[in-house]
């Protein structure tokens, strides 16, 4: 079993992660990709949403949103895909000691998993344990994670995990922002159209990671609830079937 960390490249720049497992029998695979909501721009004029952080350079705001995310207790992140009409879309929360998220795949598949503290699990449904070579009795159960190939599907309620893509950005530009979550926003943009739209009020934290649809593809990331308390429990113990 091969797993593979595919990114949508323009120009040089890092685009929606998509976690990948291709198999070795069977040829079944499972991705994970990214998602949003786009919100509507807001009536602020354009100078206005230029105003924010003043003297800073695109990449030096960057560098301060990764920084602030780095010290973010938890935040709830939705992601979408749509390449050729396929949907991935998934919704996390992803904290400091424990996180959760469910993710349906390009491949039609849906898994979900929880995490706390150093403890990992995975729920999947029939499509995708399909060629996996996994009990049958896997199918719509908990199993616990165990080997580092099944724990890189608990990548995304990992914090940084998120934080490493928008550090992967490559901004260039500021562009007018939205109202997002009841935020006003500053847009980064880069050189192949990639939008990071940045809070202006509190902590500058981001709100929405737009890309541009091109070759059939759509993608964006929208992220709220910046700190929110994080209450997640390990699946009952009469639910969890086994190890993988």
């Amino acid at each position: 079993m091969v797993f593979v960390i595919r990114r949508r490249w323009s120009g040089a720049a890092v685009a929606t992660v998509m976690l990948a497992t291709v198999l070795a029998a069977g040829g079944s695979a499972a991705a994970i990709a990214a998602t949003s909501s786009r919100s509507a721009p807001s009536a602020l004029t354009a100078s206005t949403r230029l105003a924010p952080f003043p003297g800073k350079t695109p990449r030096e705001i960057l560098n301060l949103v990764v920084s602030t995310m780095g010290k973010a207790a938890s935040a709830h992140i939705r992601d979408r895909t749509v390449v050729n009409g396929s949907l991935a879309s998934g919704d996390w929360v992803a904290g400091v000691s424990a996180g959760t998220g469910t993710q349906r795949t390009l491949f039609g598949s849906t898994f979900r998993v929880i995490r706390v503290g150093s403890g990992e699990w995975l729920w999947g449904d029939a499509a995708f344990w399909a060629g996996k070579n996994a009990p049958a009795g896997y199918v719509g159960h908990w199993v616990r994670l165990t080997s580092a190939d099944y724990r890189a599907f608990a990548a995304f309620t990992y914090l940084s995990e998120w934080a490493k893509q928008v550090s992967g950005q490559q901004p260039v530009a500021r562009v007018p922002g939205r109202a997002l979550h009841g935020l006003p926003t500053l847009g980064l943009r880069d050189r192949s159209g990639i939008v990071l739209y940045v809070a202006t009020r509190g902590k500058p934290y981001p709100q929405l990671l737009s890309y541009p649809s091109t070759h059939g593809q759509s993608d964006a990331v929208e992220y709220d609830r910046w700190d929110a308390p994080v209450k997640i429990s390990p699946p009952p113990a009469n639910q969890v079937v086994g190890n993988i």
